[in-house]
């Protein structure tokens, strides 16, 4: 009897090991890295993915705080909080391979005195071991004749999401938006003034140094606009405040059609 339980045993034995061992996962490092600066009310994280590499998620970490959006200017992902690994709160999730030097844009829910970042090989794969990002170099203090602002060329029409995208590109950090220039009528002197309805809007948005994409919505009068005569042309001026320095505008014309 003594003989069938030790035998018993000794079969046992490699059958738990073998569960133990198909339960397990083994996190695999990314070789990216990462730096981090604050901007205005959220954080730029600079990825950099190693050569011939192709990342499709990036989940980030903020030490005090919680991640509650990333972007990637250029990039189709979409924000996630959902089979994340631990240490992270918040990711950036895409079906295509995501930029191999990506300056993310984290938004969090306070300040935070750094950041972690694990990344994925393929759609919906697993994540990689936690890379630990370092503080970037402060930029440097910026004047209002340093600071630039480029426009266009043209806007581009997302039927789908019936909204046009304009590109944007700035010389440093800071917030852009702007809005649609109408005209006042009334007679000079005259308290009876009415200014024409702004037919499209966009928001304000924070970013760091580089390319990103303004987004127009058309208010019922640009729908009205564009029902009429297939087109509007308006004159928009666009505006630029660099983190610590003034604001730069950019008048511009854009003609939206669908």
């Amino acid at each position: 009897m003594k003989k069938l339980c030790a035998l018993a045993a000794a079969l046992l034995v490699p059958v738990l090991t073998l569960t133990a061992t198909a339960g397990a996962h083994t996190l695999v490092a990314s070789g990216d890295t990462c730096t981090y600066t604050k901007s205005g009310t959220s954080y730029a994280v600079q990825v950099t993915t190693p050569s011939g590499a192709q990342q499709y998620a990036f989940a980030f970490g903020a030490t005090g705080a919680t991640v509650s959006a990333v972007s990637i200017s250029g990039a189709n992902g979409q924000f996630s909080t959902q089979g994340l690994p631990a240490g992270t709160t918040g990711a950036i999730v895409s079906d295509a391979p995501l930029p191999g030097s990506s300056s993310a844009t984290v938004t969090v829910s306070g300040p935070s005195t750094g950041f972690v970042l694990a990344a994925t090989s393929s759609a919906g794969g697993a994540y990689s071991d936690l890379v630990t990002c370092t503080v970037g170099a402060p930029a440097p203090p910026v004047s209002r004749t340093t600071a630039t602002l480029s426009v266009g060329p043209k806007l581009v029409y997302v039927a789908r999401q019936k909204v046009w995208h304009l590109t944007v590109t700035t010389s440093t950090a800071g917030t852009v938006g702007g809005v649609q220039l109408v005209a006042t009528k009334g007679a000079t002197g005259s308290s009876k003034t009415t200014t024409a309805k702004s037919g499209f809007q966009t928001h304000k948005v924070s970013h760091g140094a580089g390319a990103f994409t303004l987004v127009f919505h058309a208010t019922p009068t640009g729908v009205k606009t564009l029902a009429k005569d297939g087109k509007a042309t308006i004159r928009f001026q666009a505006r630029f405040t660099p983190t610590g320095a003034g604001t730069v505008t950019k008048i511009v014309t854009l003609t939206f059609r669908r």
